[in-house]
């Protein structure tokens, strides 16, 4: 069966009417999704920035610190009232308190509408470290906190370490100080409040010497919870012991004054 000239021509002409019909409904979505991204756009601009967003300084939460004052930490993040949260990168907030040797970690997030959480984790001196006439607070991680007059901190005070340099904000490359620090930090607190000084001469050699002037040859930093066992048992039993050897825990010593 044979189709005409005519009917071919129709059908052609009708498949360029629905591809026609196909590409403006095409263009026509394409302009309503272009027209709702810049009404989206728009919209969300006007709301990012408008006043409900501005920053308000007493709505800045501050936690988590105790030897740091917040009006400090407020003049550390120098915030400026009325700027967008949005436009606050908390992140080198964070860092910039993070500056302070004191602050250890810091979190800043925003609190929706208008204001932002702070949180510090601030460093613990467990020690004073004496050098060249001036005190020094460390922490467990031999971290140097501040500079102190000696006289004016109730720490346990580690001696007789050869330490050339020395600065706020740095951490003391010293073997012997670890192996000081790790007693330390691992003691029990009824008798870290006792001890007031600490020779330290070698990672072997550590002593201490209580409030009472009881001197605890401790020795290496090994066996250390049984050590302090055996120390909390001979301080119990012979209260007038003036020292005691644990440097071989399972064969303590003791020595009292003379009757």
């Amino acid at each position: 069966m044979e189709i005409s000239r005519e009917a071919v021509e129709a059908k052609r002409k009708e498949r360029e009417k629905k591809l026609r019909e196909r590409r403006r409904k095409n263009q026509l979505r394409m302009a309503i999704f272009f027209l709702l991204l810049v009404i989206v756009f728009v919209g969300l601009n006007l709301f990012f920035h408008s006043h409900t967003f501005d920053l308000k300084r007493e709505k800045v939460s501050i936690s988590g610190n105790k030897v740091l004052k917040n009006e400090d930490i407020l003049k550390t993040l120098d915030l400026k009232p009325g700027t967008s949260i949005f436009s606050i990168s908390v992140r080198n907030l964070a860092l910039k308190l993070e500056e302070n040797p004191w602050v250890k970690e810091a979190h800043v997030s925003r609190r929706l509408p208008d204001g932002l959480n702070v949180k510090i984790v601030e460093r613990h001196p467990l020690a004073l470290l004496e050098a060249n006439q001036t005190g020094y607070l460390i922490d467990e991680e031999a971290f140097v906190i501040a500079q102190v007059e000696p006289d004016k901190v109730n720490l346990p005070s580690i001696h007789d370490i050869p330490i050339k340099f020395l600065k706020v904000g740095l951490i003391v490359d010293s073997e012997p100080l670890r192996a000081g620090l790790k007693v330390l930090s691992n003691m029990p607190r009824f008798l870290y409040k006792k001890i007031k000084l600490v020779s330290v001469s070698g990672t072997e050699n550590i002593t201490f010497y209580t409030d009472e002037g009881v001197e605890i040859l401790f020795g290496r930093p090994e066996d250390i919870e049984l050590k302090f066992k055996v120390i909390e048992k001979l301080l119990r039993t012979d209260k007038d012991a003036l020292m005691i050897d644990v440097r071989v825990p399972s064969n303590p010593v003791t020595k009292s004054p003379k009757r």
